[in-house]
């Protein structure tokens, strides 16, 4: 993973659907056929699901973005997760706390992002442990999947699970779907994270991790996370615009409640 690296908050896209009649076999279109690789079959898995499960869990070493105006790291087999997700965003969405007005609106829908994204990552085969959702000042999003697969593992699952096509980029590869019912772009960094990025957002994304990097934090991002003590979910926030003094750094979310820490003079 290299310095520069960006990861940003996904807007979920609502899909309107209308009642129509059954389609008859004769207008029925063909179903695009699937794609897999040389080595795969029946039996045989794209890639060893462990490569995810059992990723390095150090956020230090995840190469979190210094621009980044929030991330928020969730350990996904953490028991009470859900409530901790409600917690959070009750929490962020209260004006009497403080939160930025970017962050508070990010968080306070994190609890249904969350749950399809999950869904997304289940239907690729994928079972992450950690995740990380950020924002930041580009106003670009996505959900950063840390790992230890092969590039070309997590290339083929998407191409054969969800009929990606990927192509070059910037930075890596990148793989979009086939049609506009799944938001999702995959980002495959050549030097490390799996990044997904609603596709509208693409353009916005790699204006992103290509410019030179802003140092918002007087600590790295992924050295506060490592930091902070074991919870469903932690989070680290630059905080900006009309917010106090006593406005935090830091959450720590459990099924219990939220606890703040960490105040910094707004800039």
């Amino acid at each position: 993973m290299t310095h520069g690296t960006r990861l940003l908050v996904p807007v979920v896209l609502a899909a309107c659907t209308h009642a129509t009649p059954p389609p008859s076999p004769a207008n029925t279109p063909a179903q695009r056929p699937r794609r897999a690789p040389p080595s795969a079959s029946a039996d045989t898995p794209l890639l060893d699901p462990t490569c995810v499960t059992n990723a390095p869990r150090d956020p230090a070493a995840w190469d979190l973005s210094g621009d980044l105006l929030f991330a928020a790291w969730i350990d996904a087999t953490a028991p009470g997760l859900p409530d901790a997700l409600e917690r959070l965003a009750s929490y962020a969405e209260d004006p009497g706390h403080g939160i930025a007005m970017s962050a508070a609106f990010a968080l306070g829908r994190l609890p249904d992002e969350y749950r399809f994204f999950a869904a997304w990552l289940a239907e690729a085969g994928l079972p992450p442990r950690d995740l990380v959702r950020a924002g930041t000042v580009t106003g670009a999003g996505a959900w950063f999947v840390p790992h230890d697969c092969p590039t070309d593992a997590l290339r083929s699952t998407f191409e054969v699970s969800l009929d990606y096509t990927f192509g070059p980029a910037p930075r890596g590869i990148v793989g979009r779907p086939p049609s506009d019912d799944r938001i999702f772009a995959v980002v495959l960094l050549s030097d490390g994270p799996l990044v997904a990025v609603p596709v509208r957002q693409l353009d916005a994304f790699w204006a992103a991790i290509t410019a030179p990097e802003m140092n918002l934090h007087d600590e790295p991002p992924g050295d506060v996370l490592a930091d902070l003590p074991p919870a469903p979910v932690r989070v680290v926030l630059r905080q900006h615009g009309f917010v106090t003094r006593h406005a935090p750094t830091r959450l720590v979310a459990r099924p219990d409640g939220v606890r703040a820490g960490g105040t910094v003079a707004p800039p």
